[in-house]
């Protein structure tokens, strides 16, 4: 009931991003689908575009695994920022377990874009390559979930213990510490999420 709740009111401030979450991981979940039945037997349609860029000179067929690329960056974006939105609501229902979620759902995120890469193809790419694709995907991930989610708790995390008083100001020394301490956090939140992403990708991935 509270995470329903939390729902309408984060829908009465921000309708187009409360809509934009699950409509992202839909359309994330479907375009993982859509590409392994492209890779199974790829549809006329898009054999026909692909056929068609080749004809002539295109920076796009100078890309590592051509259109794949591309294709891969629409799925980043609309995945990691709809599982980034729904850790925003989350958080307003509950920090403590929004906190341990954005761990699994960054790190799903990371996993589901990383399976969608090698549907599309990417599996053709050097080691070098794919290893550039796993930092370029978490860094990015790191990025959009800060972005996205990250402000509602770094204002909780700056907030002092205690209020300031004319006997005891709020100093440079206090902000700098406590810039410190979120820095810190955040270094282990992304640490924890580097983690979780590399067991998924060696567990499940070739």
């Amino acid at each position: 009931m509270q995470f329903i709740q939390a729902v309408k009111a984060e829908f009465a401030k921000a309708p187009v991003a409360t809509v934009s979450a699950p409509a992202g991981v839909a359309a994330g979940v479907g375009a993982i689908i859509f590409a392994w039945l492209q890779a199974k037997e790829p549809p006329k349609l898009a054999g026909a575009i692909i056929e068609a860029s080749k004809k002539g000179p295109s920076a796009l067929d100078r890309l590592p695994n051509g259109s794949i690329a591309l294709l891969v960056i629409a799925v980043f974006f609309v995945l990691t920022i709809s599982m980034a939105g729904v850790t925003r609501i989350l958080y307003k229902v509950t920090r403590f377990t929004a906190l341990i979620a954005s761990v699994a759902l960054a790190a799903v995120s990371i996993f589901l874009n990383r399976l969608n890469a090698l549907i599309l193809g990417y599996q053709s790419a050097t080691q070098v390559q794919l290893s550039a694709l796993d930092d370029l995907m978490f860094y990015g991930t790191v990025m959009l979930f800060l972005a996205v989610a990250g402000r509602a708790p770094i204002i909780d995390w700056a907030k002092p213990s205690k209020p300031p008083t004319p006997e005891k100001p709020y100093t440079t020394e206090d902000a700098i510490g406590t810039l410190g301490g979120i820095a810190i956090i955040i270094a282990i939140w992304g640490a924890l999420v580097g983690w979780a992403q590399q067991r998924m990708i060696t567990a499940f991935l070739p």
